[in-house]
């Protein structure tokens, strides 16, 4: 008996080691797709070195994410968009205070099937073919291929800035809309004709270079030089025209486990795994914003 019990009492010990082994802080954190892939990447080196913190990482887009962080079902919000007035404004009335902070800057890349051979596009070309005002690849000095629009649906913070920086209109009534930027590549490699929008992280293959399954066409305004999206020193000083932030909003300023998780992202560490997926450091104006995204929020918890 005496015996049973000494193994009893071993097996509960070593089940409570186990237990206390485990992972004991989950955090989970929604939104953006153009971010979905590096945060997962993020949330993985960051948990092997705080095993016994989980971070659930899942995509649906901006809104969505944003959405879910003013229910107050979310710890943080991916958005490759700024918040909007509307959404501040019911986070306020559910009591939720987004704040928000920078982790990484991004290029948009605007893609075309390698097979149309159209190297470069000005940046009122990808206007006008956004739009629906040009519909075949020949009024641009392409071949006689009718052009297909493949872009993101509403929750898309890409689809957004876009909308807002480049179109100043609405996107072409004939375009496709899709769920992830994966499909968007998955379509624009099927047609000949595509062309589509997507980040250019999500371009990369597993070699930290870009795969090549689609062209990620050079950009140019007027007379300058046209741009590609994987030039790191064009994007870093703002000569690829389409540049934008990356952000994570949390309900107040991040504490405990989920700040180390920020403090991670951020530091030097962090920021070279951002740069070797595709994705580019912050500034040093984006670190000012951070900062006065603290205070703020530091403020306003007082």
């Amino acid at each position: 008996m005496k015996n049973i019990i000494g193994i009893l009492t071993i097996s509960l010990l070593l089940a409570a080691c186990r237990k206390s082994s485990e992972k004991t802080d989950n955090y989970i954190i929604k939104g953006s797709d153009s971010e979905l892939e590096l945060i997962r990447i993020l949330a993985t080196k960051f948990e092997e070195e705080y095993p016994k913190t989980s971070l659930s990482i899942s995509g649906g887009g901006s809104a969505y994410g944003l959405q879910e962080l003013i229910k107050g079902t979310v710890d943080a919000a991916n958005s490759s968009r700024i918040i909007t007035q509307e959404e501040l404004a019911l986070a306020q009335e559910k009591g939720i205070n987004p704040v928000p902070i920078i982790v990484a800057t991004d290029a948009v890349a605007i893609i075309t099937n390698p097979k149309l051979k159209m190297d470069s596009l000005s940046v009122f070309q990808v206007r006008d073919i956004l739009s629906g005002t040009i519909t075949n690849w020949n009024e641009i000095g392409g071949p006689d291929q009718r052009i297909t629009v493949y872009g993101r649906d509403h929750s898309s913070g890409t689809r957004e800035f876009l909308k807002k920086t480049v179109l100043k209109s609405n996107f072409a009534t004939n375009s496709k809309e899709l769920k992830t930027s994966k499909e968007v590549i998955e379509s624009v490699k099927k047609d000949i004709g595509g062309i589509g929008y997507v980040s250019v992280g999500t371009l990369m293959g597993e070699n930290h270079k870009p795969n090549g399954e689609v062209w990620a066409t050079y950009l140019y305004l007027e007379d300058n030089r046209a741009v590609s999206p994987y030039e790191f020193k064009s994007v870093e000083s703002g000569d690829y025209p389409l540049k934008r932030p990356l952000f994570q909003y949390f309900n107040g300023w991040p504490t405990g486990d989920l700040l180390k998780y920020v403090e991670f992202e951020l530091s030097e560490k962090g920021q070279a795994i951002i740069r070797e997926n595709g994705y580019f450091p912050i500034t040093h104006f984006h670190e000012q914003l951070n900062e006065m995204s603290k205070k703020e929020a530091l403020k306003k918890k007082q």
